[in-house]
């Protein structure tokens, strides 16, 4: 009888990194992302944003940008660093003009 490897015994034991976390309607993907990132519930997260940064309760949410998405994740004290947009493509010597 075959054993099974240590490569099938890892997989079966292993745990992802993150714990899915679903949607309660179609507004809240980014909520869901953050709460799951953050270990959080959901009603957790949204709660914050609404309370915290004056989300609106209720969906679409058309203003929800980076800036947003990092003040809720400083909020659980996930921080970055600053990503600063490209200065943009060195001019090719024959287009220098």
């Amino acid at each position: 009888m075959a054993t099974p490897s240590t490569a099938t015994q890892t997989a079966a034991t292993a745990q992802p990194p993150f714990i899915r976390v679903a949607q309660t309607n179609d507004f809240d993907c980014w909520l869901a992302a953050v709460a799951a990132i953050v270990a959080r519930p959901l009603a957790d997260v949204r709660q914050v944003a609404v309370e915290t940064f004056k989300l609106p309760k209720n969906g679409p949410y058309p203003f929800m940008d980076d800036n947003l998405i990092a003040k809720l994740l400083a909020h659980w004290s996930l921080t970055g660093w600053l990503r600063m947009p490209p200065n943009g493509f060195p001019r090719h010597p024959r287009h220098v003009g």
